[in-house]
């Protein structure tokens, strides 16, 4: 098995959708870092099911998000919660989609990024972004 004799630890997991997937990948692949994506696995109340999960395992979680700052929010709300997650891993390609879309963007300051506090998730759409962008079927 790669990841136990691996000298650098495997990360993996941004493309799953279910706990069930990450039992498997903690379980029967041995991994010590799962990444799931807040919007894929069903939301922040399922992410933190997959964290009690990778807890109990002794499995390190370090969320998958790289599209709009709307993830960024959640992510950063679930990673709020865990005992032990080092890194938000943050997108920094220039797309109006993430960098223009909150009225108050999400940037690192002195490579920290904050929680959002508002209501909700703590952000406040951008409506002129939505308009711009916005494709009509």
């Amino acid at each position: 098995m790669l990841s136990k004799n691996a000298t650098t630890p495997i990360a993996t997991g941004e493309k799953e959708t279910t706990q069930f997937a990450y039992l498997d990948l903690m379980e029967r692949g041995g991994l010590r870092i799962i990444q799931p994506d807040v919007a894929r696995v069903g939301g922040i109340s399922e992410s933190l099911r997959i964290a009690a999960l990778a807890e109990a395992r002794n499995v390190q979680m370090i969320p998958h998000c790289w599209a709009t700052d709307i993830l960024v929010a959640a992510t950063l709300h679930v990673i709020a919660t865990l005992r032990r997650c080092p890194y938000l891993e943050y997108n920094v390609t220039d797309n109006p989609l993430r960098t223009d879309l909150l009225t108050r963007p999400i940037r690192p300051v002195d490579g920290i990024v904050a929680v959002p506090t508002g209501p909700g998730l703590g952000i406040e759409i951008n409506e002129e972004t939505v308009r711009r962008y916005r494709v009509n079927a």
